[in-house]
């Protein structure tokens, strides 16, 4: 818990790295307190769910030590500003509190997307209410979570008794997820592969290149006839042209981007990649003080905001050159069923380069950052510039093609390590 002992205005998060960091910001006229996650929960020794009335739920106290803490230490506190995550889990964690702490009068929510001193004085001057449907959404996960777990759970540990997973549980999201991996399997399973050739002639010039025939070939007596005007066909070069390849940045990190990207990166499991960003998002020493790096890591949403956009633009203007920014400020389009209740996870501010943070980060930390500043600052950069050469060969009726490329300019390329084009450096 975080000084002092008593104070008219009180903040409680849900974690101590975070209210570390929020009580560095607001100084004596507030106190900030942890909830240490949820402080209500299902009972961990039954069900918890009356299937029969409703599906109603039996709410009991987490940690009684934790809540009697926290009535003593607000009991004389004027307002109280419930600043949980942004989220459903933190909307429930909120409500929670209110009713645990009562005199509802007194609370009220905030939501900090980014852990920033001006982040945090925003959302104390723009306090709110509880979101009531985020709330019941998350009652309506939780339940569903202990229905599937503590029923279907039972029935594979049957199943799967003396065997080397027999101690696997079932859960509400894997379940479903497995059933399409087995069906996925089973269309793997019955596929009949059927054999095809595919042509590529060599030729022995300086350098020697390979030019493909841009068709499969499925039936030996096609292959044959191709064999036949190749022995008595003579080779022209019938066209060549050249054309611009442009390298464009992907949208800013969402979530489920943020995993994929650290999985094949840094080989981080999806939970790892969600525990180094909740310490970003958190907070981290620096020269220190503790100081949010990036913004709230759960979202679905690619929308930025204009300020941080133009930060970035001004960044890339500094430290690049006006030619490396893309004509206009790069805004994506969220999908159909975003919630969009989120930004996109990018940096607090993008002047705190990973150069300039590395020394207070742990080796972890630091990869997951300079992922997330290079993929946001590249969403404000010129396009790289690839010329690609095309070759086409004429063997009578048989046309064969040869291609290569090279970078004309780099564009996003100076902070992106682009994946080179199939024919990037072919000789030709």
């Amino acid at each position: 818990m975080i000084w002092p002992a008593m104070a008219e205005n009180v903040v409680i998060v849900e974690s101590p790295t975070k209210a570390r960091t929020i009580a560095s910001y607001l100084g004596r006229g507030f106190l900030v307190l942890s909830s240490r996650g949820h402080v209500r929960d299902l009972p961990e020794d039954e069900l918890g769910v009356d299937i029969q009335n409703g599906f109603a739920p039996k709410w009991v106290i987490r940690d009684r030590r934790v809540v009697a803490e926290l009535r003593e230490k607000t009991k004389s506190a004027k307002m109280i500003f419930l600043a949980t995550d942004p989220d459903r889990e933190g909307e429930a964690i909120a409500f929670d509190l209110m009713e645990i702490l009562g005199n509802g009068h007194r609370f009220a929510r905030i939501l900090l997307h980014e852990i920033t001193p001006q982040a945090v004085r925003e959302a104390l001057q723009n306090p709110g209410q509880i979101d009531l449907k985020k709330v019941e959404a998350q009652r309506a996960r939780r339940i569903l979570d202990r229905l599937v777990g503590y029923q279907v759970s039972p029935l594979l540990a049957r199943v799967l008794a003396g065997r080397q997973f027999e101690s696997l549980s079932a859960g509400r999201v894997q379940s479903v997820a497995l059933r399409f991996i087995c069906d996925r399997e089973l269309e793997i399973q019955d596929f009949v592969p059927k054999p095809y050739w595919e042509l590529s002639l060599r030729f022995p010039t300086d350098p020697p290149f390979l030019a493909k025939f841009p068709e499969k070939v499925e039936k030996l007596e096609e292959l044959e006839r191709i064999r036949k005007i190749l022995e008595k066909a003579e080779a022209v070069v019938e066209k060549v042209e050249e054309e611009k390849v442009l390298r464009r940045p992907s949208p800013p990190l969402i979530t489920s981007t943020l995993q994929q990207a650290a999985g094949t990166e840094f080989g981080f499991s999806p939970r790892r990649t969600m525990q180094i960003a909740q310490e970003l998002y958190e907070g981290v020493p620096i020269e220190g003080k503790p100081v949010g790096l990036i913004t709230y890591m759960r979202t679905d949403s690619v929308r930025v905001a204009d300020s941080a956009i133009a930060q970035a633009r001004e960044f890339i203007k500094k430290a690049f050159g006006k030619e490396f920014l893309s004509e206009k400020p790069r805004r994506f389009k969220n999908k159909t069923r975003a919630q969009d209740a989120h930004e996109a996870i990018r940096p607090t501010d993008v002047f705190r380069t990973p150069e300039s943070v590395a020394p207070y980060l742990r080796p972890d930390q630091l990869k997951l950052y300079d992922l997330i500043w290079r993929r946001f600052l590249a969403t404000q950069m010129a396009e790289g510039i690839w010329i690609r050469r095309k070759v086409t060969v004429r063997l009578g009726e048989l046309r064969f093609q040869a291609s290569t490329s090279w970078m004309e300019f780099p564009g996003i390329g100076r902070v992106l390590a682009l994946e080179k084009l199939t024919d990037e450096g072919v000789p030709l």
